[in-house]
C-alpha cells in the first residue's frame, strides 16, 4: 500500500471575489477577512479567468453585473471547463428577485444571496458551503446500474467514465442515494441541500435536477421524477 503524506492546506480561504459597485468590495472584504477568508478582489471576468488559471480558490464570490460579461456567462464558462466544475460558486448581488436567482442557479452556481442581505447571513452560508465533505453514510461507494457516486472521494461515475458535478449537484445525488428507493419531496430536498435559505425555492430545486440528469447521460435514467412530489433514486 502507497502512504501518502498529507499536503498542509493554507492557514485561511482562498475567495476570489467579483463585484461591480466600487463601494461593496470594501465592505465585503472587511466582514469576510474578519471571519478568517482571505480575499482577493477581481474587477472583471476576463480578470477572474486569468487568475483562476494561475492559482487556486476554495470559492468564487460573483456578481452578476460585470463591467466585460455577465455573471451568469462567467459562470456557465468555468462549468464548462472540468477544471472548475467543483470549484464552489456564489451570486453575491445586487440583483435578488425570483428570476434573477433561478438564472443563476440555471448557469451552475451553488448559492445565490443579494446583497439586500446582511453580510452576516452570507458568511454563514459560504462557511457551510465550504464544509465539503458530506455524511458517509453506511456505504462508501454508492451503485446502481450505470450510476457510481463514490461518497469518500467525491465523485460520480457513469458506465465507469468520470461524470463531472458541481458541490450541490453532488449534494442532491448523496440526499438521494441516502434513501434509495424512496421518493423525496422537492421541500425536503430544499432543506437538506439548502438549509435555512429563504431565498432559494422550488423551482431552483428543479433547476438543479434538469442540469444533473443533463450531466448523467445514460445514468439520468435512476433519477426519476415523481409527478407533484419530488424525486428518487431507483433501478
Amino acid at each position: 500500500m502507497e502512504l501518502r503524506c498529507p499536503v498542509p492546506k493554507p492557514d485561511k480561504t482562498r475567495v476570489a471575489l467579483l463585484v461591480d459597485d466600487a463601494r461593496t468590495p470594501a465592505r465585503v472584504t472587511q466582514e469576510l477577512g474578519t471571519a478568517g477568508l482571505d480575499i482577493r478582489s477581481l474587477p472583471t471576468g476576463r480578470d477572474a479567468i486569468a487568475w483562476l488559471d494561475q492559482h487556486t480558490a476554495d470559492l468564487l464570490l460573483l456578481e452578476q453585473t460585470l463591467p466585460d460579461m455577465t455573471g451568469i456567462a462567467l459562470c456557465r464558462r468555468l462549468r464548462n471547463n472540468p477544471r472548475y466544475v467543483r470549484l464552489p460558486i456564489v451570486f453575491y448581488s445586487r440583483k435578488g428577485d425570483v428570476q434573477d436567482r433561478i438564472a443563476g442557479l440555471e448557469a451552475g452556481a451553488d448559492d445565490y444571496v443579494p446583497k439586500s442581505r446582511n453580510p452576516r447571513e452570507l458568511i454563514l452560508r459560504l462557511r457551510r458551503l465550504l464544509r465539503r465533505d458530506p455524511v458517509v453514510t453506511r456505504q462508501e461507494v454508492f451503485r446502481l446500474g450505470r450510476l457510481e457516486v463514490d461518497l469518500l472521494n467525491h465523485a460520480v461515475r457513469v458506465s465507469d467514465r468520470p461524470c463531472p458535478v458541481t458541490l450541490t449537484e453532488f449534494r442532491i445525488l448523496t440526499t438521494l442515494a441516502d434513501r434509495h428507493g424512496r421518493v423525496i419531496s422537492r421541500e425536503e430536498l430544499l432543506n437538506e441541500v439548502w438549509p435555512g435559505r429563504d431565498n432559494i425555492d422550488l423551482r431552483s430545486v428543479d433547476s438543479h435536477i434538469r442540469r444533473l440528469r443533463s450531466k448523467l447521460g445514460s445514468g439520468r435514467r435512476h433519477l426519476q421524477t415523481v409527478r407533484a412530489f419530488g424525486y428518487r433514486l431507483t433501478e
